[in-house]
């Protein structure tokens, strides 16, 4: 494969991951009420994710979750890659002629 299908790839399955985590994960796993967490203690795992020193409060990317999805993203199309690069095994016919 050429490397502007790799690079061409890792877009659209950053792309594909960024629209399911905004908009299918994200929703289900914050509050509907984006000033919940004034009055209620914050998990660990929104802290890490969600939470940046001027979000004041308030549920938003930070840099580890970016990172995080740039990461995965990169992994996947890693192994789409090498999928698709590793020969396929020869059947019984192709063999012996």
């Amino acid at each position: 494969m050429t490397i502007f299908f790799r690079i061409t790839l890792c877009i659209v399955v950053f792309v594909v991951l960024l629209y399911i985590d905004f908009s299918i994960v994200s929703p289900m796993i914050l509050p509907d009420n984006h000033c919940y967490y004034h009055t209620h203690e914050i998990p660990l795992w929104v802290d890490l994710l969600y939470m940046n020193e001027g979000s004041n409060g308030h549920p938003e990317w930070t840099l580890f979750h970016i990172v995080l999805l740039i990461s995965l993203s990169g992994y996947l199309t890693f192994m789409i890659n090498w999928k698709s690069d590793t020969p396929q095994p020869l059947s019984k016919g192709e063999l012996f002629g």
